[in-house]
Formats: C-alpha cells, structure tokens, sequence
C-alpha cells in the first residue's frame, strides 16, 4: 500500500489529480470523458478515445464527430453538423458510428429473435456467439444475424454458460448463492458439451460452483461436508477429478500449472491465493486486503476481484508483483459492483445503482472509464472477449441479446 509519492512507487500509483474547473461539478478527475468538445476528466486532452477528425466512409467520405444524440458515441458526417447521406445500401452495424447516416447509431445492435424470445445467458469464443435462449442452447456466428443453430434443447434452469477450447459447460440449477464469506453455489448439476459430441451431464446433484473452459478442459469447485474442492474435467467419458482441497473459484491454469483460488483457511476470511495443482502444499498470498474477496478473474497481466461487504470496490494486482502491488481499481459511493471480467488491461463490470444498472469498463493502465450500456441486465449475464461485447438487456417487458463490435484497442483502452 502507497500513502504518499515515493520514487519506488509503480507508475499507476502515482497520479496528479487536479480538479481543472471548481465552477463546474461536471468536471472533475474522476468522471468520465464525453464526446463533446470538453475536458471534462480534467487530463489535459479532449474527447480522447473518440477518434474524432478522423476521416471515415460510411457516409460518402467524411469526418468523425460527435454525436449530438449520444455524448460517448461518434457519427460519421461528409459536412460539419452530421450531414447524413443516407443510403438504404448501407447497413448498420454495431462499431459505435452511424454507419447508415440516419443520425442514429448501433439501432441494429442486437441480434434478431423472434418476439418474446428469453434470453438467459451468452458467451463469445472466437467467432462464435452460445446463448441460452427459451430453454435452448444455441449457437451461431457473431457478424450473422440467421437463425442459431440449437445444440441442447430443455435446459433446466441453465447458468453460467463458459465455451472454449474443446467444448461448452454450463450448470443446471434451480438456486445459486453469492455472498462474501462463502464459496459461490449453485444447488444442481454439470453440464458439458464437447466440441465433438453430445451434451451430457458429469456430475450428480450437488452443490457447484461456474465452470470456466480453458486448454480442453473445463475447472469448477464443488461443496462437500463444507468443504471445497477444486475439480478438472478433460471432456472425456471419465468423472471429474478433484485437484485441490479448502479453494473455490478457479482462474484458468497459466503455464506453470498454477491457478488464482479464494482460499479458505479455518476462522479467516478469504483471501486470493496463486495454488499449485502439481503441487497442491504450494502457494502464495496475492497482496489483498482483509475486507474479504468475491471470486477472483485473471489473464496473463492482472488478477482483479470485488471486495467490501457492499461490493463497492475492485481490487487489482499485476502479475508481475502479486506479493505487493495491489491498489483500487474502481470504487462506487452507492450501489454495488458485480460480475467482474478482465480482457488485456481493461476491466468490465455491472454497477448496480438504485435507478438502473450500468455495463462498464475500466483501462487499469489509463485510467479510462466508460460506460457501454445502461438499463437492466437480467442475470447479469454479458460476455466479452478482444472486439466484442455481447450483453442481455430487458426492453419493453422482453429481453434483448445486443452485440458490440470495435476493434481491439477501442474496446480494451
């Protein structure tokens, strides 16, 4: 922990934070930057992460502007004050411009369904979009808008969708729980579906934990007696195998067999631990606080989880210094933070307020905080992954699958 500047101090510990308009509450150091001619984040730049100037040919040759309809969007406009050249030869998709010069932007954002279709969960893999849909897994391409193809029907209660390398695993569970001081739970059983096979189930009724897929296997903890167990599954025709004791939440394994867990010690709270699975008695502490910790999310840079008895707060450590370098990546005055997700440096989360939820992100080296959508999320279901977002969003009493797409750098600084 860093209470004041020092040299040793790592380059995002140390921040000037200077509040560059007092006669202004709109403009401060930690708001986010709008798209409309103002500093407001108070860094010196303006309308940074919004290309816009750039030159652009959506509609006829032209420049980004700023949208004069949405304050953290840019239109495409062949004159200044977003001329529109609309052309019904034009579609729009959803990269953030108003690619049909209809002064709207992304109002195709979402993947067709027919009226009152469910959507209950999603996850992005590659070029593939798996959702749960009226009881139904699906699966289809991301830049397709056709008909999915259904590969398990008569989901029972179907949570936490994870795909990867080798195949899908979900749980089916009519009751799941979350809270700090406990290991997550769902009260059902789990579900996989190889690349190369049929879905089946290979677990019996139990108490489970999400399954994350990772390298042809998929990871996921069980509760029994009060205990719990990180087990390993290979999407063959043998039973999970237990690989760990007294963990739960897996990340994915990096090279050295090495995985983040929440551990549980007797009498404590739980802290992050890096655990062996070769060799299950080696470990070490992730720097933390001792506010206690939600299941933790990781890659090869960062290891970030919420923490708090409100969830009002991301913690964050670099890999290179997991002993030492933890600091708050985000913190909320009011509401709850939930279902974190990390893609390179960018963080991803829902803050939930007392009016509406909101999807965020957050560049833990830049600073940059954006909000990509608002409303209600049922489940809090979204995924992400390099260039796309795919989120669940309730509109008009029914549910709606929308799908953003950018580039890499847009979506991950």
């Amino acid at each position: 922990f860093y209470s004041e500047c020092r040299a040793d101090a790592p380059k995002w510990v140390i921040s000037e934070l200077l509040d560059c308009n007092d006669q202004n509450p709109d403009i401060h150091p930690f708001i986010t930057e709008r798209c409309d001619g103002r500093d407001e984040n108070c860094n010196g730049a303006i309308d940074e992460g919004f290309r816009v100037g750039q030159p652009c040919t959506q509609c006829g040759g032209g420049v980004l502007e700023c949208s004069v309809q949405d304050p953290f969007q840019v239109v495409c406009s062949t004159l200044p004050g977003q001329s529109s050249n609309v052309s019904s030869d034009v579609i729009e998709i959803c990269d953030g411009q108003d690619d049909d010069c209809d002064g709207q932007v992304d109002e195709r954002c979402r993947l067709n369904a027919p009226e009152g279709t469910v959507f209950e969960q999603v996850a992005l893999c590659d070029d593939q979009l798996y959702a749960l849909q009226d009881d139904n897994i699906t699966r289809q391409r991301i830049d397709e808008y056709e008909a999915p193809e259904v590969l398990k029907s008569d989901v029972i209660r179907g949570r936490h969708l994870s795909c990867g390398v080798g195949g899908l695993a979900w749980l089916e569970a009519e009751t799941c729980l979350d809270v700090l001081n406990e290991p997550s739970r769902c009260t059902g059983t789990v579900w996989i579906r190889p690349a190369e096979g049929a879905p089946r189930a290979v677990t019996g009724l139990g108490s489970y934990g999400a399954p994350i897929v990772t390298n042809g296997a998929i990871y996921f903890h069980s509760i029994v007696e009060g205990t719990p167990y990180i087990n390993r599954h290979t999407f063959d025709d043998e039973p999970p195998q237990v690989v760990m004791s007294n963990a739960s939440d897996p990340t994915p394994p990096n090279e050295n067999s090495e995985i983040i867990v929440r551990s549980w010690d007797e009498g404590e709270r739980p802290r992050i631990k890096l655990r062996s699975i070769d060799d299950p008695g080696r470990e070490a502490v992730v720097g933390n606080p001792r506010s206690g910790a939600f299941a933790p999310i990781a890659n090869e840079r960062w290891v970030v989880w919420i923490t708090g008895e409100q969830q009002r707060k991301i913690w964050a450590v670099p890999v290179s210094d997991l002993s030492n370098g933890g600091f708050v990546a985000v913190a909320v005055d009011a509401g709850r933070l939930t279902s974190v997700k990390i893609i390179e440096d960018t963080i991803f989360f829902l803050n939930k307020g007392t009016v509406q939820t909101d999807l965020e992100s957050f560049n833990l080296k830049s600073g940059r905080q954006s909000i990509i959508s608002s409303g209600k999320f049922p489940g809090d279901a979204y995924s992400v992954q390099p260039g796309y977002i795919a989120w669940i969003q309730e509109e008009d009493s029914t549910t709606a699958l929308r799908v953003f797409s950018s580039p890499t750098e847009d979506v991950s600084e």
